[in-house]
């Protein structure tokens, strides 16, 4: 995925694909890939979320531990839960900003519990109303 600074000024650019969570349901899924960059001015990431009829329930785009610069081929990984009526999983790797990106060898795999998840979760209720905590 190549952008071109000069033309960039908002916005992203998605690769991506999205498959029927079914298999997974009530599961853990690692997403495992690996990305090498080239002169990203602004951020790129791997991301992955799961979405169920009312929308995304888990989602991880990476912007905590972005993608910046010129990298050589690096490892990453996103661990996210597929709760029981998600209907859909997608991913792909995004690029904010110019620069360059290539990605190979994207993977899934069930993952035990024990394994931490990387993204955020839709809560349920709210929680830390105060802000406080």
């Amino acid at each position: 995925m190549k952008s071109k600074t000069s033309k960039v000024k908002d916005g992203f650019g998605t690769i991506m694909q999205t498959f029927d969570a079914e298999m997974y349901l009530d599961k853990k899924v690692k997403l495992t890939g690996y990305i090498k960059s080239s002169e990203v001015k602004g951020w790129a990431g791997m991301w992955m979320r799961v979405d169920d009829a009312k929308g995304s329930v888990s989602f991880d785009n990476m912007q905590d531990r972005s993608i910046k610069g010129t990298t050589p081929w690096t490892k990453y990984e996103i661990v996210l839960s597929v709760p029981e009526k998600s209907t859909t999983i997608n991913y792909g790797v995004l690029l904010s900003g110019g620069g360059e990106v290539w990605m190979d060898n994207l993977s899934f795999e069930v993952v035990g519990n024990a394994e931490e998840k990387t993204g955020k979760t839709r809560l349920k209720a709210p929680a830390n109303a105060n802000f406080e905590d």
